[in-house]
């Protein structure tokens, strides 16, 4: 079965199709990011950044100024400031004027390489491989500053998410720890992972855990913002609920989970094994594999735009390919789920 779309005849499956292969990165692809334009961003370990348009799959800028891999992009989304952040194995944190591709920051941010960063209330948090989380006001001075540090991980921090006042992080010591922004300690670490934990995600909120009904009762409670958390520990997804105890396991990748998002009520996960994955949430069955890349899969990430919902996925081969949901329902504004 095909599908038309820009321009040709694409592959589909029973839930999305293969609509556009991007072809321009010289090594594998780390992370995405978008911006209210309609642009693409990938972050990629050849060093660079690149914007692509989405409707042409054209590549339409190029930022260069890492010495190292590039391991994560992100827009500050609703600051007010035009500008990409990223940082990578060359332990900086740079900024730059997304419409020129200029870098117009460049922070030293960590003893060892930056593996992912992120915003919370005008805060960026970088997480690195010398197991600290640093937080850094990059708003409110000409000159970043060193807000506080997050110490406790004994080896690479890999992701973190943020829910309400709690930071969540991951780490290759086979650890969540979940720590108090207002305090800035470590509250509670989570040890109940085989592997090292190399992707953590949050449950949208109204999506029911893993272990609670499915019809929540007229008496129950409202659901809260934090309804649990999905890591990757090895080729194994492990959702655990607010105390830390595993409730839900999802298992059917040969190799390393890579990635974890939520889309349209579903799971999708990315692995080394070079396969995307789509979960029931709640039951931990494997819906629907999906192949296409050669190599391992490392970047996730989905789009909901007024003519589809999509899907990016990004690999060691060099390759990002967008999907789109076959039977998902137009959404408008654009909204972003968020790689883990």
């Amino acid at each position: 079965i095909t599908a038309e779309y820009m321009g040709g005849r694409h592959p589909i499956t029973a839930w999305m199709a293969l609509v556009a292969t991007w072809k321009e990165h010289e090594l594998g692809i780390s992370s995405f990011a978008f911006d209210d334009d309609g642009n693409v961003y990938s972050s990629s370990f050849d060093k660079t950044i690149r914007k692509w348009d989405r409707s042409t799959g054209a590549c339409t800028l190029v930022f260069k100024g890492h010495t190292d891999a590039v391991n994560f992009v992100v827009i500050a989304d609703g600051s007010g400031v035009d500008m990409v952040y990223s940082c990578g194995d060359d332990r900086r944190l740079r900024v730059w004027d997304k419409n020129s591709g200029r870098c117009v920051q460049t922070i030293l941010v960590a003893k060892d390489g930056v593996n992912h960063i992120l915003f919370s209330n005008s805060l960026l948090y970088c997480c690195g491989d010398d197991g600290q989380i640093t937080c850094w006001d990059v708003f409110n001075s000409n000159k970043p500053q060193n807000s506080h540090t997050l110490t406790g991980h004994e080896d690479s921090v890999n992701r973190a998410v943020v829910v309400g006042s709690t930071l969540y992080s991951c780490s290759d010591d086979r650890t969540v720890r979940a720590w108090d922004l207002h305090s800035h300690t470590c509250v509670e670490a989570f040890e109940c992972f085989a592997d090292m934990v190399n992707a953590i995600a949050v449950l949208p909120e109204g999506t029911a855990r893993p272990g609670s009904p499915v019809e929540p009762s007229a008496e129950a409670e409202p659901t809260s913002p934090f309804v649990g958390l999905v890591c990757a520990a090895g080729e194994m997804g492990v959702c655990i609920s607010k105390g830390g105890d595993p409730v839900q396991y999802y298992e059917d990748h040969e190799d390393f989970i890579r990635s974890i998002i939520f889309l349209d009520g579903h799971m999708y996960t990315s692995s080394d094994d070079g396969t995307i994955k789509k979960w029931n949430v709640l039951t931990g069955e494997c819906l629907e594999t999906l192949p296409g890349h050669d190599g391992p899969v490392f970047a996730l990430a989905g789009r909901k735009l007024p003519d589809g919902t999509f899907l990016f996925s990004g690999a060691e081969d060099c390759q990002i390919k967008v999907w789109k949901l076959a039977n998902a329902a137009a959404a408008a504004p654009a909204e972003m789920i968020s790689d883990a």
